[in-house]
């Protein structure tokens, strides 16, 4: 009996430790509201963490998809008050969308961090009322 305790222990143990340092990025919730009579999406950066992609998708459509990653020298500062660029990506009214952006810190990639990257994403629907949009987060 107690070497089936000790073997369960010590596989619990185990299983948690490959969790350490994983270099997958965080997922977090971006923030979709409207402004200006446009969808905005934003985040939440920590640090030096800058814009290093974002994808935008209509749910159902996969022709109705945006995608934009930026050179580790080009990619944007980005701030919790200012909507991720979108190139003006078309929101309809009665379609949904999906969104994820990608925040790099070049500080942590260098001094091999990880991981160096957070993903953001959100999803949504987009409702047209009297030329007002409107977002419905997803359930």
């Amino acid at each position: 009996m107690n070497r089936i305790i000790l073997a369960g222990t010590l596989t619990l143990l185990l299983a948690g430790c490959m969790h350490m340092n994983d270099p997958r990025p965080k997922n977090y919730a971006a923030n979709v509201t409207v402004v200006d009579n446009h969808v905005c999406v934003r985040v939440q950066p920590e640090g030096d963490e800058r814009l290093a992609g974002v994808v935008i998708e209509e749910i159902g459509n996969a022709n109705a998809i945006f995608g934009k990653h930026f050179a580790d020298n080009e990619m944007p500062a980005v701030t919790a008050a200012t909507c991720i660029p979108d190139d003006n990506y078309k929101f309809e009214g009665g379609k949904s969308y999906g969104v994820s952006v990608t925040l790099l810190s070049r500080d942590k990639r260098s001094n091999g961090l990880e991981p160096a990257a957070r993903l953001f994403g959100a999803g949504f629907s987009v409702r047209n009322e009297n030329s007002t949009i409107q977002v419905v987060p997803a359930r």
